[in-house]
């Protein structure tokens, strides 16, 4: 079983993690889907043992399930961001229902910014770092820009700018 990062597969893996805790303490449940797979002997059924589920069927159906919440999760159009603990910004992140997502220094309702502003959360430290070094990268061209523009031609009669 491979184990990723992505925000929506650790909601997904915590989900189905649940729902193997809850089968794993349910009366007959929970002898299939022990942890020990199928070297729990449960008994015997017919002349034959009956034991847990091999752990690679138990993946597999953990897999599945997992696929099955990704898919809900990502059709839910959810936007989810993992937050470290202590690591909360100072500004906000919310979606806007004109643009998409979007980050703000301020919050977007209070200010007036975008008063139909949903989903509002707080930023992380790392969105408001990228977000003052886009904010910097703008001024910086505009000085650029501003700098190898022409100056105005000037109207050597009027002493004004044509």
């Amino acid at each position: 079983m491979t184990t990723t990062t992505d925000p929506i597969d650790v909601i997904a893996r915590a989900a189905v993690d649940a729902i193997f805790a809850d089968l794993r303490d349910r009366r007959f449940l929970k002898w299939l889907f022990d942890p020990a797979g199928e070297q729990n002997f449960i008994g015997m059924l017919e002349g034959q043992p009956l034991t847990g589920l091999d752990l690679d069927v138990q993946d597999e159906i953990a897999s599945t399930w997992r696929g099955h919440i990704l898919t809900a999760l990502t059709a839910s159009g959810l936007s989810i961001v993992p937050v470290a603990s202590g690591d909360v910004g100072e500004g906000f992140v919310f979606w806007n229902p004109d643009s998409g997502e979007e980050y703000s220094p301020n919050h977007p309702v209070e200010s007036g910014e975008c008063e139909d502003a949903e989903r509002i959360r707080s930023s992380t430290e790392q969105e408001d770092t990228l977000w003052n070094a886009m904010q910097s990268e703008f001024a910086r061209a505009e000085a650029a820009e501003a700098a190898l523009s022409p100056a105005p031609a000037v109207d050597e009669k009027q002493g004004e700018g044509r």
